[in-house]
């Protein structure tokens, strides 16, 4: 009988080990997850608003720019300009990863998605959303018109 009381304590703290290990990561999750929303919503304002090309360059990880050399960025905002300024929008993000590489590191990978009424019509602003260290950047970005 002594032994079903050792195997039921063990389970017991198993199962509570496992649950508190469970929240920790519920609970870092979701502010990452949080944070990354927070930076989409931030930067779709600053770029999509006004329509900025320089907001978008700043907030871009050396990837994108690598990518798209010689004022390719600026032709995307430009060609996006036809929307008209941003109006309101609705935002979430669909995707989220952490991952690790040898040649990268250990980073967050998260896919933002927001569907806007811009002046001239509706529109759908994606963007893959980075963060190294303690900052979030832009991997990539997309706009259409919807």
């Amino acid at each position: 009988m002594k032994w079903v009381w050792i195997v039921v304590g063990a389970v017991v703290v198993v199962c509570g080990a496992c649950g508190v290990g469970g929240y920790f990561l519920y609970t870092q999750g979701k502010g990452a997850w949080d944070e990354a929303k927070k930076y989409g919503d931030e930067s779709l304002v600053a770029i999509a608003k006004p329509w900025n090309a320089r907001a978008l360059i700043e907030r871009a990880a050396p990837e994108l720019i690598r990518q798209n050399p010689d004022g390719t960025l600026e032709q995307v905002v430009k060609q996006l300009q036809v929307l008209g300024p941003m109006k309101s929008f609705t935002s979430s993000i669909t995707a989220f990863h952490a991952k690790s590489t040898t040649e990268a590191g250990t980073y967050l990978e998260a896919k933002y998605q927001a569907d806007a009424v811009f002046e001239k019509g509706p529109g759908r602003i994606t963007m893959t959303l980075i963060k190294r260290g303690e900052s979030w950047k832009i991997l990539t970005f997309y706009g259409s018109s919807t």
